[in-house]
């Protein structure tokens, strides 16, 4: 299963998302996504516009045979047409970050970032505890680091953290980087919800780091980065990824009727025992019985977890609890 158009997409994706930063567009908000500010939405919306052909070509190239099938009867247990658009979002991203090597941004003196550092910074991110600050989804590689720190001996500390970390990577590459990640999905903003009326920039830039801004990586984000660490096959990015979202799907009219978070998490393993077991029944059938499923009951309850933190919040419009919460999960 080819990923090279998958790469392309990808490369574009990111590249986008870091010119689209300096203003992003406004935009309105879905209730599957698990990132609430506008910013990260409006950024989506004008992704989606720019990437849609190379996207739906790169996606029809992955989903082909056995897969194509597997996608097409999930689809339909989500009972949700939003379902497919972010579901294939993130497998071609994710596709493309599997063997993808392009270079997505110079950043300064030689310094720059491609495919291979995001995927490992997000595989970096999940040994963390899947709790960071923007700036991980860059020094979450070693190359990087590396590279970092040969610019640093040229210019010195104070004029590197000056120059570059604070107006190239603190300003610019971070957080694009982080809002098309939140995007689709693969970490969480919606600690952003209480400060929606600020300027993203200033959430991720101020030095507090986790007091001040906490990214979370979703459920979904951690089966990826798992899947990406051990260098799995595209087949199981694709049924984990399926897997994910499906549960996302069911979970969220259920949420409702859910009085803690522990409700939240037991009916999430519930959800995922039965799902598994019917992804993996269906997988069999099409002789994909050997495709490892990264996405593990943990991370479907860590969905439901900011899914219901989200629910709750908007419904009671405590803002003020969210970010503390979701710290609480971070941990």
């Amino acid at each position: 299963m080819s990923s090279k158009r998958a790469a392309g997409v990808a490369k574009s994706f990111l590249e986008h998302a870091v010119k689209l930063w300096r203003r992003p567009p406004k935009g309105r908000q879905r209730r599957y996504l698990l990132a609430l500010d506008e910013e990260v939405w409006g950024v989506r919306e004008a992704l989606s516009r720019e990437l849609s052909g190379d996207f739906e070509e790169a996606f029809k190239e992955l989903a082909h045979g056995p897969l194509g099938r597997i996608y097409e009867e999930v689809s339909r247990w989500a009972g949700s047409p939003e379902f497919g658009e972010l579901a294939q979002w993130q497998i071609v991203f994710a596709a493309g970050l599997v063997e993808g090597d392009e270079e997505v941004l110079k950043i300064s003196g030689g310094l720059s970032l491609r495919l291979s550092d995001v995927a490992e910074s997000l595989a970096f991110q999940q040994l963390l505890g899947r709790s960071a600050v923007a700036h991980i989804f860059l020094y979450g590689s070693a190359r990087f680091r590396e590279e970092a720190a040969v610019l640093v001996g040229k210019m010195g500390e104070r004029d590197y953290y000056s120059e570059v970390h604070e107006k190239k990577i603190t300003r610019e590459a971070a957080p694009a980087i982080y809002a098309a990640l939140s995007a689709i999905n693969l970490v969480s903003s919606a600690a952003d919800e209480e400060l929606v009326e600020h300027v993203v920039l200033r959430w991720i830039s101020l030095s507090g780091g986790l007091r001040v801004k906490v990214v979370v990586q979703t459920g979904v984000g951690s089966a990826v980065a798992k899947a990406l660490a051990a260098r799995a096959p595209l087949e199981s990015l694709f049924l984990s990824i399926l897997l994910g979202n499906v549960l996302l799907f069911k979970m969220w009219p259920q949420l409702a009727r859910l009085g803690s978070l522990g409700d939240a998490a037991r009916e999430a393993w519930w959800l995922y025992g039965c799902l598994r077991e019917r992804l993996a029944s269906l997988a069999e059938s099409e002789d994909l019985r050997r495709v490892e499923l990264f996405y593990d009951a943990g991370d479907a309850a860590r969905d439901a977890a900011i899914a219901y933190v989200i629910a709750k919040v908007s419904e009671e419009q405590d803002l003020s609890e969210v970010g503390k919460r979701l710290r609480i999960l971070a941990r």
